[in-house]
Order: C-alpha cells, then structure tokens, then sequence
C-alpha cells in the first residue's frame, strides 16, 4: 500500500493511514510459545511450510527477509503502544513505530510481547522514553481502547489480517499488490472532482424526481375518495353504498383513472430498473452473486406483468367488463406481490453480504412487513368481493393506502445513491468476508 500512495502522491487526495488492532489468536499467552511448533500443530507441517516458502519468496521480491523462527505471543502490548504512539505523533510516529515493530518480529525474531523490546522500539521511534514505555507498558491504559477496537472489527466481519478499509466505503482483505490500491485512489480522486460531483447531484435528483411522480399518482385514490363525497353518487357498478376505487375509475374520471394507473405502473417499473441500474453501476452497494441478479431481474419483470395487470383493469373498467377486468386485478395483485417477493429475496442476501449495512436490513424488513399486510388483506378482498360488498370496498381502499406506503420504501431504496459516485462502490468488498484464515496471513 505504501508503494501505491507513491504512486499516487500527484492525485488531489491526502493520504493518512491508521493502525488499528485485531487479535488474530485471543488465547495466546503473553510469555510466547515456539512460533514454528505452534503453526505445525495448528495448520499441519506441509501445509505451512509451503505458505512459509511462498511468503519468503514474495518478501524477497520486496527487500523483506521473514523468519519464522522465534515466539509467538499475544500482540496486545503491542497493540497498546501503537494506540499510544497515534495519540502523541499522529499517523506518522505510530507508521515509524509499526515498521519497527514488523521489523523486530518478522525478520529479527524477537518476542512482540517482551516489554523490554517494545520500550527499545517505542525510544527508537521517538514516541517515549524507554523508562516511560515500562510504565505505559506495566499500566491498563489505553486497553480498554484496545479491546473495543477488537471487538468493532470482528462486529464488521474481519476475520484476519491484513485487512484494510479506505475512506470508510472499500474493504481489501489480505495482502494485495499496489495496482489494488492504485485502482481506488484513483477512483477516489476522480469522485472528488467538481464536474463528477455535480452530474451526480443531478441523476440523483433525477431519480428521485421520478419517484415523487410514484409518491403524486398513488395518493390518486384518496383524491378520488374526496371527490366521492361531492353529493355522495351512485355508481352504476356500484353493489354496496361503499363504492370501489373501480366504480369511480369506471364513470366520469375514467380518462384520469387510466392516465393515473398507467404512469404508476411505468413508475413502479422504472423504479426497479433504475435501483438495478445503480447497483450495476456501483452506486448502491452491487449483487455479489447470481442469484441476487436474478431475483432482480425477476422483480423487474414481475413488475411488468403487475404493471400491464394495472394499465388493463383501468381500461377494461367494471361497468363495461367485469370479467375482464378482475382478471387483470388478479394479474396486478399476483405480478406486485411476485416483484416484492423477488426483491425481498435479493436485499436479504445482499444484507448478509453487508452486513454493516443498516439500510439494506431495514429495506428488506419494511417491504416483507407491508408485503405481508398486503398479501393477506388482498386474499380476504378476494373472499369479500363476492361474500360483501361493502367491506370488500373498505379492504381494497386500504390497500390502495398500503401500497402506497410500498411504493414510498423504493424512495428510501434510491435515496442511498444520494452523493455516491458511478462505481465507488463497485471496487471494495463486503465487510464481512468469509475467507480461510491461512489466506490472508
């Protein structure tokens, strides 16, 4: 990573890099035990003299001499006095402490717990004396620190080390070459350049003005509602003295019904289409596996047939074919539920894959609540539209309402693209990857 920040020292970036601690193994002891025993016992000989060779070789490669030899002990020491050394030098004396340390463990074979070394390192970076290391070193100070570090890192799914997580959005697990980094600086860099920021101001606002259209024409039904009350009129389809939004769609505002039903069904389609559009394109967090592009192509084209199931019950209305018209109320209620069903699906996978990710848990949970709801009062509107009129009209009023609060979740879905730029999230993975350990030492 150092040669890659070389590398990318002319990009209009600042660079600051922070150590933070993790415990690979908790059980190990302070005083050491034989590093090279200890790996055969716990990965197997072949195995690790095979990883052994390899991360020689690969050391030599970069003026690194590993030596296997010597103790392993538990690193929290350790990981105090880098804690230590960011508090009094900032970034700069904890990275001159760290490449010390690295040195002293991995080439010299020195005990990372022996406090004598750790205070000689902690002189020698310029961080403190070596008679007030001791004291640091013999104190609790700073563990407590140490210890809720750890634990934050195991609650975002770090499993080994080395682990490195750039401007709070990539995650790079194991020990990558520079071309890894230089690829998200660079994407960092241009995500900061004014033009970028602008344009992605505007398709943002673009997205979400397409949704306000969802937001205007579902509130359709209750306008409708009000309207009603305007004499109270009897509508020629009309069974009970509650009428259905149907009835209404049927008489007078028909030209209105059919234009309201048919820019909500494009929208709920559109609006599918582009949350695919910004996860293809990096700016909500993307499918890590097939089946999660295929639950949202089936989403988008279930919500096709809802949508087609929509735009025909307004024109096939209920004063002129009934038949015709449950039938495509059938094919909109099993077409919306199925594009819920699918895009439950794929955000509770893409939640395990992030799971950090707040939003993605709380998206989910909201669509399968008002999913749930909806699936349940749609069965009994079926029971009621032929058992009772009146309350089969008060459940499909209801549902109006409630699908509107559906529509509503896909706002907050897009809202997360908001000041995201085109592939900044295409580059990093998930922060909680499952990889072997051995791999990433």
């Amino acid at each position: 990573m150092q040669k890659a920040i070389a590398q990318c020292s002319a990009l209009p970036i600042s660079f600051e890099v922070e150590f933070r601690p993790f415990l690979l193994h908790p059980d190990l002891p302070d005083e050491g035990l034989d590093k090279l025993e200890w790996f055969y016992r716990k990965i197997g000989k072949a195995k690790f003299d095979s990883i052994m060779e390899m991360a020689i070789q690969q050391g030599e490669n970069v003026g690194i001499s590993f030596s296997f030899q010597g103790k392993i002990a538990q690193t929290t020491r350790a990981h105090r006095l880098m804690n230590k050394a960011l508090q009094i030098g900032g970034s700069p004396k904890q990275l001159e402490l760290v490449r010390l340390l690295f040195k002293a463990y991995m080439e010299e074979e020195q005990d990372i717990a022996d406090m004598a070394m750790l205070s000689e390192m902690a002189e020698c970076a310029g961080v403190m004396s070596k008679d007030d290391a001791i004291k640091f070193l013999d104190s609790d100070e700073l563990l407590e620190e140490v210890m809720t570090q750890v634990a934050e890192a195991r609650g975002k799914g770090v499993t080994g080390v080395p682990f490195t997580i750039i401007d709070g959005k990539w995650a790079v697990s194991g020990g990558q070459m520079a071309p890894v980094y230089v690829k998200i600086f660079n994407k960092l860099a241009s995500a900061q350049s004014g033009p970028d920021v602008q344009c992605s101001k505007r398709l943002t606002n673009a997205y979400l003005l397409s949704f306000l259209v969802v937001c205007t024409t579902s509130i359709f039904s209750p306008v409708v509602r009000v309207l009603h009350f305007d004499g109270e009129p009897h509508y020629v389809s009309e069974d009970g003295t509650i009428p259905y939004i149907s009835d209404i769609g049927a008489d007078i505002l028909k030209p209105l019904f059919i234009v309201g039903c048919s820019i909500t069904a494009v929208s709920f389609v559109l609006s599918l289409i582009v949350e695919r559009f910004l996860r293809h394109h990096g700016r909500l967090y993307p499918d890590l596996r097939k089946r999660e592009r295929v639950f949202s192509w089936l989403a988008i084209l279930a919500s096709f047939m809802g949508g087609a199931g929509l735009i025909l019950l307004s024109i096939f209305d209920t004063k002129r074919h009934v038949s015709a018209h449950r039938s495509f109320l059938v094919v909109f209620i099993v077409g919306v539920a199925l594009s819920a069903i699918f895009t439950i699906a794929e955000y509770v996978w893409l939640s395990k894959d992030y799971r950090d990710v707040r939003q993605l848990k709380t998206a989910y949970i909201l669509k399968a609540i008002i999913t749930s709801i909806l699936v349940i009062l749609a069965i009994a509107f079926a029971v009621e539209l032929y058992a009772n009129d009146n309350v089969g009209g008060v459940l499909e009023w209801v549902i109006a309402f409630l699908y509107t609060l559906f529509l509503l979740t896909f706002v907050y879905d897009l809202r997360l693209s908001k000041g995201v730029h085109k592939h900044e999230l295409s580059d990093g993975k998930p922060l909680a990857p499952r990889e072997p350990e051995m791999q990433q030492v």
